[in-house]
């Protein structure tokens, strides 16, 4: 006899029949009901989801979506969720019919609107999604826990390690391998402070430490800066160097996983808690990352993080938004270039010969970008710009052509070096990408000067070294009768 025979049996007495048996699954369908709505049955029941905002913003929260309302109406509208605090909905349970609660969110900008739908089903089931439009922050269901966070950093550690890395020759594996039984081989990792702060090494998470413990802790990586460490591969064991970072005295903490697997193989992971800034890793490199809406300024005395920033971000078809702003113009000469063989006289009389002197000048810049080939559209926009500000024409190449004579004494030898004139501009780079920002002080642009003909050269005359044995001097006597 079922659970609702015997209770009805009980209710109406022994005499009377049993009724129909009720199959079993809806036996055990009548208990669920049973157990699951005891408590609704005596009164209202609701499940309650908690919205924490982990993100760097405050969040409003706007209103509903819905006509559904929480219980007692839930929060009022324009309630502010302030960064770590939190807001509570009670969303009431209606037995066998399915509620949901539709709050929105904003930022404090406005540039992010939140849709979270909160679900009570029919049998006290809660669930609950939430999407983000129109904005880097996000927000994460899962449950009746939803997270407002920050958006992810850009993924400049992929970028970076495309830029750095050098293509896989076949048997550079296996060449690794065999120098890890020979004796010591590591895999190098670079660590980038792009924060717009300095950070400093604070020790290691890891009992495994670097080649030689480097970088110390009490480095301080400088804006802009990079640090660079070497894991030692250790032949067949995954080895885990994890060096711990902090931006200032006591702010975001990086810990950053750098791995060299069984066979060689490099891998990096990052996290960052306690602070707004963000990390990315991939393959050897690791870039920490400023926080949503920053400005990094990195100057020209890190030149090489500015033009991995360029090479990374700006190329053509590149994912940042790159322009320049020219700022100073002054003439100037280029660096020193030998332009025509030295000319050594071990003789005993002066040697006159006429140089014929040609030399190609082309554009160069402070960031020494590689594969500048692949950035004809940044090299239009910024030719452009220089143009308009200073309104000359910008040369890309020029060829100075001179003959000149030049003496050179017994014993002596002569080399002819050219400083041709240029312009020299100097201006800011705005680098977008995403939430982030880069602002490159300081880069530098040479051209040669197109309307000035003629070089700059200088002929120099410096004495010859000692042989180790002495020329005779009835050599000598030979090398002057014939006018050497």
């Amino acid at each position: 006899m079922g659970v609702v025979s015997r209770l009805s049996a009980l209710a109406t007495g022994p005499s009377l029949p049993d009724p129909p048996a009720i199959p079993r699954p809806l036996e055990v369908l009548a208990w669920a009901l049973f157990r699951r709505t005891e408590i609704s049955a005596l009164g209202t029941t609701t499940q309650g989801f908690v919205f924490r905002n982990e993100s760097s913003d405050s969040v409003t929260f706007v209103g509903y979506g819905t006509t559904e309302r929480p219980e007692n109406g839930g929060p009022a509208p324009d309630t502010v969720v302030a960064p770590n605090q939190t807001i509570r909905f009670e969303v009431v349970y209606n037995f066998l019919k399915t509620t949901r609660v539709q709050a929105l969110f904003t930022t404090a900008e406005g540039n992010t609107v939140f849709t979270a739908n909160l679900t009570v089903g029919p049998f006290n089931e809660a669930s609950s999604t939430c999407a983000s439009a129109g904005g880097g922050q996000r927000c994460v269901a899962d449950g009746k826990n939803l997270r407002f966070t920050n958006p992810p950093a850009p993924n400049l550690a992929a970028l970076f390690n495309a830029v750095d890395a050098t293509p896989t020759r076949p048997g550079d594996q296996l060449r690794g391998v065999v120098a890890g039984l020979l004796g010591t081989t590591t895999q190098g990792y670079t660590i980038y402070n792009l924060t717009g702060k300095p950070v400093t090494v604070i020790g290691y998470g890891t009992t495994e430490l670097p080649e030689n413990g480097l970088p110390k802790p009490g480095t301080v990586i400088p804006v802009g800066g990079t640090a660079r460490t070497e894991v030692i591969y250790n032949f067949l064991r995954t080895t885990t160097v994890e060096p711990v970072l902090r931006v200032g005295p006591d702010g975001t903490i990086f810990t950053a996983d750098l791995t060299v697997g069984p066979f060689n193989g490099a891998s990096s992971t990052c996290g960052a808690v306690g602070g707004s800034e963000r990390c990315s890793a991939d393959g050897k490199t690791v870039v920490l990352v400023q926080a949503p809406g920053a400005n990094t300024v990195i100057g020209p005395d890190q030149a090489a993080t500015q033009a991995r920033i360029i090479e990374a971000l700006c190329k053509d078809g590149g994912i940042g938004k790159c322009e320049f702003k020219p700022e100073t113009e002054s003439e100037g000469l280029s660096a020193p270039k030998n332009v025509a063989s030295p000319i050594i006289n071990r003789g005993q009389n002066p040697i006159k010969r006429t140089l014929k002197l040609i030399d190609v000048r082309s554009q160069t810049d402070s960031l020494n970008i590689t594969a500048k080939a692949s950035f004809s559209n940044l090299t239009k926009t910024i030719n452009a710009e220089i143009q308009t500000a200073y309104g000359h024409t910008w040369t890309f190449t020029k060829t100075f052509e001179e003959d000149i004579e030049v003496t050179t004494p017994p014993g002596y030898t002569t080399t002819v070096t050219t400083r041709q004139p240029v312009w020299q501009v100097t201006g800011t780079f705005t680098v977008i990408v995403d939430d982030s920002t880069f602002t490159l002080t300081g880069v530098q642009f040479n051209t040669p000067i197109k309307q000035d003909d003629f070089g700059s050269y200088e002929v120099t005359d410096t004495p010859n070294a000692p042989t180790s044995s002495p020329v005779p001097r009835w050599l000598s006597a030979v090398f002057a009768a014939l006018g050497l």
